[in-house]
Formats: C-alpha cells, sequence, structure tokens
C-alpha cells in the first residue's frame, strides 16, 4: 500500500511539473507571437510620449514637456514614459524615462504658480541630450 501511495504522488508530481512547462511554453510562444506583431507596426509609429500624470499641474507640465518635445525632436523615433508621483507635503516628483532609465527628474508645486513652460522645455531638451548620449554609447 505504502509504495501505491508512493507512485501515486511521484506520478501527480510528473504531471504537474508537465503542465507547468506546458503553461510556460504556451506563455513563451504566445509573447513571442505579440513582439513579432507589434515589431511590424513599430515603423509606422514616429514617436510616443506617454502621460503617467495624476495631477492637473502634472498635466500642465506634460502639456509643456510635448510642445517643446516636437519642436526639438524632429524626424526621430522615440518611445518615452512621463511619470508622476504626488506627495502630500505639495510638491510632486515628475521624471521622463526613456528605455527604462530616467533622463530627467524634478518637482512641480501643486496648488501654486509653476513656470511649467519653462521647466517642460528644459526637461525636453534634458531627455532629447539624454537620448542622444544614449544612441552614442551604442554606437
Amino acid at each position: 500500500m505504502r509504495k501505491l501511495i508512493t507512485k501515486l504522488f511521484f506520478c501527480t508530481q510528473v504531471m504537474l511539473c508537465s503542465i507547468a512547462l506546458m503553461n510556460q511554453a504556451y506563455a513563451v510562444e504566445k509573447t513571442n507571437s505579440v513582439l513579432r506583431e507589434a515589431s511590424q507596426y513599430e515603423d509606422s509609429i514616429e514617436n510616443l510620449v506617454f502621460d503617467q500624470t495624476i495631477t492637473p499641474e502634472g498635466r500642465e507640465f506634460y502639456r509643456a514637456f510635448i510642445k517643446a518635445w516636437s519642436n526639438q525632436n524632429k524626424g526621430e523615433r522615440h518611445h518615452i514614459m512621463v511619470y508622476e508621483r504626488a506627495n502630500a507635503l505639495g510638491a510632486n516628483k515628475l521624471w521622463v524615462e526613456y528605455r527604462l532609465r530616467k533622463l530627467y527628474s524634478g518637482v512641480v508645486l501643486t496648488g501654486g504658480q509653476n513656470a511649467n513652460d519653462k521647466i517642460g522645455a528644459y526637461a525636453a531638451q534634458a531627455v532629447f541630450q539624454g537620448i542622444a548620449a544614449i544612441k552614442l554609447q551604442e554606437m
């Protein structure tokens, strides 16, 4: 009886491992197919700047950044993210990432007067220079 229970336990473990491996193989194949499909459309996408801001001041910064970014970045393809983290003390943290690298970091005051046009232009210039440095390193 003990041998039978041991064999059943072993067979169950083998079946569970097989199922887990099949699920993992399916997930890898699904991910690869999504990536292949996305790469077909990559050439048609010029610039993507994703807005992850959460306050009105953060959105003002994003608009100013986009305005300065579109004036500065012509003919190149970049996909960047603009993030904001709220702070209860009244100074929200903003940062801009390109390829998971933080190229700009700053703060924006909530409920007060902000020079968002100047901050956005400065951030766009800093990000543009950061991307140029990254591309230079890759060469």
